[in-house]
């Protein structure tokens, strides 16, 4: 037996050691559910905005952005040329509407643009209520007339005879007293209906609605005494575009809905 002869019943030795295997790591540990500060909600419980496209649900951007116009289509119209007042005698309104003919006309077709867009903003009033569309929907056909009535006149103006031009200015305070019969009803319709919360509280809009009410009724008032002037032909119509201003930012806000009385009425 030789030195290098293995022994008889043991094996042999390795002359090369096995390369050495780390053990394989863990996965990491998956959070517990019950840290719900990682754990994401399924999509069902998460919050999510109805439609508002038809203005029933949220805010009616749609709505606000038509009384805006309305707004601004009316103060842009009425501030830009005093007209003759019933007072003014026919030589002088047959003389002023052919002088200013062209942007009378062009003034009053603004006028009935403004008309337009508040008949579009009370129509989506229908999904608040319906009572107040309607109301809404009647001041925006009446509006017209004043403003159809000024465009007639500077169409059929005439310094030579200035009859019909007399005469169509005396017409003009019967078609204000016929559009502000319909502010009237249209701040009351606003008041009963959406004055008040759901849980029966007077809104702000409430407030708004009234005092447009009660300047109606004080310039009827007014007129039928024979007072004339700023606080009967301009309180009204100063309440009655605080109104829809606040109406305006109401829609945008998503907040102008049925009030409890609406709702048990």
């Amino acid at each position: 037996m030789t030195e290098n002869s293995p022994v008889p019943g043991t094996a042999p030795l390795p002359t090369t050691l096995p390369p050495t295997t780390l053990p394989p790591s863990e996965p990491p540990s998956e959070p517990s559910p019950s840290i719900s500060t990682t754990t994401p909600l399924p999509i069902s419980s998460l919050p999510v905005r109805e439609p508002d496209d038809d203005g029933t649900v949220g805010p009616d951007q749609t709505g606000g952005l038509l009384a805006a116009g309305f707004l601004i289509l009316l103060l842009g119209s009425e501030g830009t040329l005093t007209l003759p007042d019933a007072a003014a005698g026919g030589p002088a309104v047959a003389a002023f509407y052919a002088q200013h003919r062209v942007a009378v006309v062009a003034l009053q077709l603004v006028g009935i643009a403004a008309a337009a867009f508040l008949a579009g903003y009370a129509w989506r009033l229908r999904a608040t209520d319906r009572r107040v569309a309607a109301a809404g929907l009647l001041v925006a056909g009446l509006a017209c007339l004043p403003s159809g009535l000024t465009a007639l006149l500077g169409i059929v103006a005439d310094p030579a005879d200035p009859g019909r031009a007399d005469t169509l200015n005396q017409l003009q305070p019967r078609a204000d007293d016929l559009l502000f019969a319909g502010v009237a009803l249209f701040a009351l319709a606003v008041l009963l209906r959406l004055g008040r919360s759901s849980t029966g509280a007077w809104r702000p809009l409430a407030g708004i609605a009234g005092l447009t009410l009660l300047s109606c009724i004080v310039r009827y008032v007014l007129e039928i005494a024979g007072v004339a002037g700023t606080l009967r032909d301009q309180i009204a119509p100063i309440c009655f575009l605080l109104l829809v201003g606040w109406m305006a930012v109401l829609s945008f806000r998503g907040t102008l809905d049925v009030g409890s009385a609406a709702v048990d009425a």
